[in-house]
């Protein structure tokens, strides 16, 4: 059990951050974040070094917040913790979703960051985000880092198992998608789908990296489409009727 002194320091520590200012509704406005919906949530703001406005983005377990992940609206470097060193990183971003009986026909959606997830979540309320991003290597299931890296599922557990339905929004790149491949192999493939990202207008070679580069790049409607259009992961011995040779008349 903490003592006093350790339980002093994590409400310092929480009360150093304050209440959303205009300057980052603003900025989450001009990336196609809601801020009613971002002040709602519980989205704070902290002062950064030099009188920078940071983003104080909310962890919370059973509606009470227990840490905050802080870094800059735009760009995500640098990144830290407030709050809780117990419970930080341990648990999904808007993790008390999955309690939410209200929502339990809906697909839930993982994307890799909460900005992502902010975005989606206006339009999708079943949605999360891993705490920590991706990974550049896989981690193998019988790997020893796969506890901790993965300790955020661990712990929703038993959340999990009733899902029937996850589609996996991580990004489109590299880490993104290694990331994608070990939450199927942890979650079971044959209830994840993945999303495909559009190519950019500047540059049909390149698609966008993220359901938020999509958004500020061709509106809100974009987000049902990604989404609508995910693809079933694949499972091997799983075929759709359109990939079966025809039948012998």
């Amino acid at each position: 059990m903490p003592n006093v002194g350790q339980q002093n320091a994590k409400q310092n520590s929480l009360n150093e951050v304050k209440e959303i200012s205009e300057t980052i509704c603003r900025q989450l406005e001009d990336r196609g974040i809601s801020s009613e919906m971002a002040v709602k949530f519980g989205v704070a703001s902290k002062k950064g070094t030099g009188g920078s406005e940071l983003v104080a983005l909310p962890y919370k377990l059973q509606g009470k917040t227990h840490s905050y992940k802080i870094r800059p609206v735009n760009g995500k470097n640098p990144c830290f913790w407030s709050g809780s060193e117990d419970e930080r990183g341990k648990h999904f971003f808007n993790v008390d979703c999955l309690n939410d009986p209200s929502l339990s026909d809906y697909p839930l959606i993982i994307t890799e960051g909460e900005m992502d997830c902010l975005t989606i979540l206006p339009h999708y309320p079943k949605c999360v985000s891993v705490p920590n991003g991706a990974n550049l290597k896989s981690i193998p299931i019988d790997d020893e880092r796969n506890n901790t890296a993965f300790e955020y599922l661990n712990n929703a557990l038993e959340q999990l198992r009733e899902v029937k339905e996850i589609i996996l929004a991580t990004d489109g790149d590299r880490s993104g998608r290694t990331l994608a491949k070990d939450l199927a192999l942890r979650l079971g493939r044959p209830r994840c789908r993945w999303v495909k990202y559009p190519y950019k207008d500047s540059d049909q070679s390149e698609r966008c990296k993220d359901i938020n580069e999509c958004v500020n790049l061709y509106g809100d409607k974009v987000i049902k489409e990604v989404i609508e259009n995910a693809e079933w992961w694949s499972v091997s011995g799983v075929y759709r009727v359109g990939q079966l040779a025809p039948l012998p008349e």
